[in-house]
């Protein structure tokens, strides 16, 4: 029998899952705001043994209500989970540790365009089309920021060239996109001190990318290290890595 637990975490804006099973794992799917997909796993991890217990953190869940669902060779397990995402975050999906959490978003606005041509014949009134679908969102957001370092700070999450995904409270505003321009000004100039600035992004909605996790969010080791005086402390918290990598104590 396999079973599931999925546990909400607002800090990283995630959902950490706990699958234990008797059976392979092949797949486990999620179904929230944005669709139904698979849950981007670390390399490896998938497909499982014939049992054991599976740690996943599913970073691109959408605020809200989500099913997850196990495949597996048997009879599979589902369950919910909802996340709760008091600002937006801005985050990089296959390396989850180029993640920033935005304080709002103060301007946003897109647009598609269509991909059909249009033909224009000579003595005819009417154009040939050759229709073609509408395309992805385009457009540009401003993101508002507390202080200029903060603003820098968001920006960084650019700098890779990768794939980047927005998420917030706004049914339909997710997305995957990639931005083509970034731009740092005053929000509201009130001198030095109290300026308050803004992160300006051009862009343009792409597909999810595939490919494995490579990173987390939240806790590493160092930050393991200095909370920690002995590893029988953190043995004395945590019954298994498992528990640790999702921070369940004991």
């Amino acid at each position: 029998m396999t079973t599931i637990t999925a546990t909400p975490d607002t800090a990283t804006a995630s959902v950490q899952l706990s699958i234990t099973y008797n059976s392979a794992v092949s797949r486990v799917l999620r179904n929230d705001a944005n669709g139904i997909a698979e849950v981007r796993t670390l390399q490896g991890q998938l497909p499982t043994g014939s049992s054991g217990t599976l740690i996943l953190s599913d970073y691109e869940a959408a605020a809200g209500l989500g099913t997850y669902s196990v495949i597996d060779a048997g009879s599979g397990a589902s369950t919910t989970a909802t996340l709760v995402l008091d600002k937006p975050w801005l985050m990089v999906p296959v390396m989850p540790n180029y993640a920033l959490q935005a304080e709002s978003i103060t301007a946003y606005g897109s647009d598609r365009q269509s991909h059909s041509t249009v033909h224009t014949v000579i003595g005819r009134a009417d154009p040939l089309v050759s229709f073609g679908p509408l395309g992805t969102r385009t457009g540009s957001m401003q993101i508002f920021c507390g202080s200029l370092q903060t603003a820098r700070d968001l920006e960084t999450v650019f700098t890779r060239g990768e794939v980047v995904m927005l998420k917030q409270n706004v049914t339909g505003m997710d997305m995957y996109f990639h931005g083509s321009a970034t731009g740092v000004s005053p929000f509201s100039a009130q001198g030095e001190e109290a300026t308050r600035w803004a992160l300006a992004v051009d862009y343009v909605e792409i597909k999810r990318p595939v490919g494995p996790l490579a990173g987390a969010l939240g806790w590493d080791f160092n930050a393991l290290a200095g909370g920690y005086a002995s590893f029988d402390e953190v043995a004395a918290k945590f019954a298994t890595f498992d528990d640790l990598t999702i921070q369940q104590e004991i």
